[in-house]
């Protein structure tokens, strides 16, 4: 088996078939996982849960600051090639149909694409 790798993150195609995901899939993948797990869970990573962090993020200030620099280090550690947005106050707060969500912006290092992910934060 020398020479082959198994590259992960993977989804199914509509064949059934395994298939590795795109960098945009990847990232959005891990961060539904990250928002869906406590904080310090998994005892490897400690910073690995964002659950805690994500919930009221949308209407404190302090917990939008916290959960961006706890995701920003979760993407530097596992390599991402994204990173969060600069600034605490450029995480877009929105409220549709009557739910708080929160819209996480997040940017390429090296080509400067933009791509959101909203989360319910209630």
């Amino acid at each position: 088996m020398s020479g082959q790798n198994i590259a992960l993150p993977v989804h199914y195609t509509k064949k059934s078939r395994l298939e590795r995901c795109d960098e945009d899939e990847a990232l959005l993948q891990l961060v539904k996982i990250l928002i869906a797990t406590e904080h310090q869970t998994w005892q490897a990573f400690p910073e690995f849960g964002l659950r805690d962090l994500v919930a009221g993020a949308a209407k404190s200030a302090d917990k939008r600051a916290a959960m961006q620099e706890a995701l920003n280090r979760v993407l530097d550690e596992f390599e991402m090639p994204w990173t969060a947005t600069a600034s605490p106050a450029k995480v877009e707060v929105r409220i549709a149909a009557q739910s708080t969500a929160i819209t996480i912006l997040f940017r390429h290092k090296k080509s400067g694409r933009t791509i959101p992910y909203t989360a319910g934060t209630e």
